[in-house]
């Protein structure tokens, strides 16, 4: 499936990399990190009295992060083989773009209720919105492509 469009699916592969190895980091540093990105309170507070869950959940939501990236790349150079590529990144494209999509209402209540700590929530959601928009560019690029 390479094209000059598989471009747009590389950069999305990378940023959701990013969003992988932050995981990591935050699952490894642990504590008040939990709190910096969203995580909670309680979240933090459980992991600081030595419960495996805080660290297992994030790392876990790093594997599924890793997995979009390298589904991402796939579809985008062609290897690895993936079963299902082109629909697996449909689906991605598709939770990257309306996660993206809750930009607004962060905004509103970032407005309405002054809450300090959600302070990075409509980044976090801008930044979704970027894949889903990488992802769905390239595919919809390549899928024309394709057809010529």
């Amino acid at each position: 499936m390479k094209t000059e469009y598989s471009y747009f699916l590389l950069a999305g592969s990378f940023l959701v990399l990013l969003v992988s190895l932050l995981h990591v980091y935050i699952a490894l540093a642990g504590g008040d990190l939990y709190i910096s990105f969203g995580a909670g309170e309680d979240f933090a507070r459980e992991d600081r009295n030595g419960s495996p869950v805080p660290m297992i959940t994030t790392l876990f939501l790093a594997l599924v992060f890793l997995v979009c990236s390298i589904y991402s790349y796939a579809t985008a150079t062609g290897r690895p083989f993936l079963p299902w590529k082109k629909t697996i990144s449909w689906i991605i494209a598709i939770v990257f773009t309306f996660r993206g999509l809750v930009i607004f209402y962060d905004i509103h209540y970032l407005i309405s209720f002054q809450k300090p700590e959600r302070t990075l929530y409509p980044f976090f959601s801008l930044y979704s919105l970027a894949i889903g928009v990488l992802f769905l560019t390239g595919l919809i690029k390549n899928k024309n492509h394709d057809k010529n």
